[in-house]
């Protein structure tokens, strides 16, 4: 995985905000700047919300070097998303439980998970609405892409540079399921991955499920 190894070094190092669905700050954008190969590779992370899998994530919030786990199931139309004592349903049914009190609520905490630097979408449409952000920018250079392996799967990887210094780098499987994500506020980084929903997890809205 050198290709990406380079890139962590080059990627910006502030921190943007802990959502990796927010787009960095910039006045001027312009879509009409995006080639048809990244509007199709930004197109097929978008749908990776319709794809079946689950997967094991690195995650490094830049912001005071927190590091974590993330796990995630999802069987459309569900995706449960756990992160250290956080459990999270989204779909027909979303919850947002903590493990340590049994606490729940019926509906998806997005500052809990951003507090991991995290969203519900991060695996998804979130690094995809930054990745567009970025390469729609005045000052962005043309985007490059390349083919990587992350957790021994193969891999679609673009780079986007912004003033000669790469900004942000994107990665994501044949489906569509984001495996390396490196941007101002996060880093992530698929360690296991499986194309196909766990059986034995479970969907139900509480601590234990």
């Amino acid at each position: 995985m050198a290709g990406v190894a380079v890139a962590l070094g080059a990627a910006c190092g502030g921190d943007g905000g802990p959502d990796p669905g927010d787009a960095p700050h910039a006045v001027d954008r312009d879509e009409a700047r995006l080639t048809p190969e990244l509007v199709a590779f930004l197109e097929r992370i978008e749908a990776a919300t319709e794809v079946a899998f689950t997967a094991r994530y690195d995650v490094l919030r830049k912001l005071g070097g927190e590091e974590s786990v993330a796990e995630v199931v999802q069987r459309p139309p569900r995706a449960r998303i756990a992160v250290g004592d956080l459990v999270v349903a989204t779909g027909p049914d979303p919850s947002t439980c903590r493990l340590d009190t049994g606490d729940c609520v019926d509906d998806v905490d997005e500052a809990a998970l951003a507090g991991h630097g995290l969203s519900s979408r991060f695996f998804a449409a979130g690094p995809a609405q930054q990745l567009r952000a970025t390469a729609s920018r005045d000052d962005a250079d043309p985007p490059v892409f390349r083919r990587d392996r992350v957790a021994g799967v193969e891999v679609d990887c673009v780079e986007v540079a912004v003033a000669g210094t790469t900004a942000i780098t994107t990665c994501a499987t044949g489906e569509g399921v984001i495996a390396f994500h490196d941007a101002a506020p996060v880093r992530i980084e698929l360690t296991e991955y499986h194309p196909e929903a766990d059986p034995d997890a479970s969907f139900d809205p509480t601590p234990s499920g």
